[in-house]
């Protein structure tokens, strides 16, 4: 157990050190730089995709849409598909002045993915329209992809919930425990009804 945890620590201290090291060459050498490095990484090997989805949206935060289109489309070539690449791209559309290509791209994405966030994000695409062109029409529109996303929130939920609570049963219980519990089913009532000797 105790080989687990130092695995996983290590994984994501090995995951933020990546991304440390990324966003140290973005100060030193630009946007652009080192968007052509993580691309050639891309294409040369395979290269963990959530460093792309985080410099992607670092790049969007800072206004470098260039550079971020041109991490997104490596993406779409490296063929690595992933709902949140879909939500970071439909947003760089926006971005770009497309909104009406970002909102159909994320409405394929959502249907595609089934995910809350996702349709979530078409909700608020909408609502954006909605401010812009003060239309009733994609208001209603809005509320209603935020309704399914709340209810899609909740079956995820439900579904997490369920088999969190089957693997934890499975692995707090001892092993010595689990072979009373055989035998006891074995012989019929629970093991605390017995008297051991």
């Amino acid at each position: 157990m105790k080989a687990m945890t130092n695995m996983r620590s290590n994984a994501f201290w090995t995951r933020s050190k990546g991304w440390r090291r990324i966003r140290d060459r973005l100060r030193r050498q630009g946007a652009n730089k080192t968007c052509d490095y993580v691309i050639k990484l891309i294409q040369s090997q395979p290269y963990p995709l959530c460093y792309s989805i985080r410099l992607v949206e670092h790049l969007l935060k800072r206004g470098e849409y260039e550079a971020a289109g041109r991490m997104i489309e490596a993406v779409d070539q490296s063929e690595a598909k992933n709902p949140l690449m879909d939500e970071l791209h439909s947003t760089w559309l926006w971005c770009l002045g497309k909104p009406r290509e970002a909102l159909s791209f994320a409405i394929a994405s959502a249907r595609f993915w089934k995910t809350s966030f996702l349709v979530h994000h078409v909700g608020t695409l909408y609502r954006c329209m909605a401010d812009r062109k003060d239309s009733p029409y994609y208001r209603r529109k809005s509320e209603h992809y935020w309704r399914l996303a709340h209810s899609l929130a909740d079956q995820e939920e439900k579904r997490g919930a369920k088999g969190r609570h089957r693997r934890a049963s499975v692995r707090t219980m001892p092993s010595d425990a689990k072979q009373r519990q055989e035998r006891a089913s074995k012989i019929g009532g629970p093991p605390s009804s017995r008297r051991t000797l």
